[in-house]
């Protein structure tokens, strides 16, 4: 008869745990040739989910994840309504993935990952993540079907959508040359979950999962490969592009969220100085224009502190007060020459020499500082 694959997981000193491969014996009711295939850091607050096993030709398949135990958007813990979160605070929350290519033993980080253990014995394995540019991470452990000589690996994986990551349900197929890639299944707004997969002897796939609708209520979700299944129930779902309109209108959002910075910082200042350039009376070097110049500073520098203020603090401390002041001063003086230098000075290049210099000088001044102190 066909091998019975059999894995599990042994706690170890130290907070490590291993995922062990053995294929039982059912004659002899032993396991053949146990060994350990991967060995992981189960620091405090990190679970592992699997692993699930079965076997393609003389190999098996084991995968599995990790992940943190708890956290409003971690790896492990979805909230019950839509919504996404930044590729960034999923990688600082542990939800993000290690490296391929590990040997047997090495010390893994949050991840999802498969290995394929050949039937003889092998001192080394490559651990292959499931991950790729699109899927940044996963949420619970995946779940593994064999049809003939390959093994179908279903799983909930935080997917990059333009600016944010969403839990979609992810497919993978391995054989015994490794994964063939992995198929993005859902495009929807609300995280798809709990995935499971059922594979028919004629390579059709079933799949199913729950998506939340809200009032802590969630719905079942059936797709299948099948011709007949595909004519049956369609093939799309109003939700998925509703959801994704929804994604690049949050994105549009996000974009418009900068029209303060844009509109403070450059259009209001460039504004008042080619006003002040076609209105003064007595020309370019009257006090009318030096006060419309004086007004565009004083508003780039009200933007700056109000917008950026890490780049203008005026706290208690005097030195760090001159010290943030110091860009400032260097564009006006810099201005100031010109001003007194040229024979027909220009007002806009007047403030572009102030607000041009000021910008760059704070992000020398500035910009080591805030990095030291991160």
């Amino acid at each position: 008869g066909e091998a019975v694959h059999v894995a599990w997981v042994t706690e170890e000193a130290g907070g490590y745990s291993s995922i062990w491969h053995a294929v039982f014996d059912p004659e002899a009711r032993s396991l053949e040739s146990p060994a350990p295939v991967a060995t992981l850091r189960m620091i405090r607050g990190k679970v592992l989910q699997g692993p699930a096993v079965g076997g393609i030709g003389t190999q098996a398949v084991l995968a599995w994840s990790t992940g943190q135990r708890m956290g409003v958007s971690g790896a492990f813990d979805v909230p019950d309504g839509g919504g996404g979160i930044s590729r960034e605070t999923l990688n600082a929350q542990g939800g993000g993935l290690g490296q391929a290519g590990s040997p047997v033993g090495q010390r893994l980080g949050d991840q999802a990952a498969y290995v394929l253990v050949p039937h003889t014995p092998a001192t080394t394995l490559t651990i292959h993540p499931l991950s790729d540019e699109e899927v940044i991470a996963v949420w619970r452990g995946p779940r593994l079907q064999i049809e003939g000589n390959r093994a179908w690996i279903i799983l909930s994986g935080w997917v990059q959508r333009h600016a944010s990551a969403r839990l979609q349900i992810v497919l993978a197929s391995v054989d015994e040359e490794g994964r063939s890639g992995l198929t993005i299944v859902t495009k929807t707004w609300s995280p798809s979950l709990w995935p499971d997969l059922a594979v028919g002897g004629d390579g059709t796939l079933r799949a199913t999962w729950l998506e939340p609708i809200g009032d802590d209520k969630y719905q079942i979700v059936v797709a299948s490969t099948a011709p007949e299944a595909l004519e049956a129930l369609g093939g799309f779902r109003l939700v998925e592009w509703v959801g994704e309109i929804a994604t690049v209108g949050f994105d549009i959002m996000g974009l418009l969220s900068f029209a303060p910075l844009v509109l403070g910082w450059i259009i209001l200042p460039l504004g008042l100085v080619l006003v002040g350039t076609f209105v003064s009376p007595s020309g370019v070097r009257g006090w009318q224009a030096i006060a419309w110049l004086g007004v565009a500073a004083l508003l780039q520098l009200a933007c700056k502190r109000f917008l950026f203020p890490a780049l203008l603090p005026l706290g208690p401390d005097p030195a760090e007060t001159a010290l943030s002041l110091l860009p400032t001063l260097l564009g006006a003086g810099l201005a100031w020459i010109y001003w007194r230098r040229v024979e027909k000075p220009l007002l806009l290049a007047a403030y572009g020499f102030f607000a041009g210099t000021d910008a760059i000088f704070s992000l020398f001044v500035m910009l080591p500082r805030l990095l030291w102190a991160a």
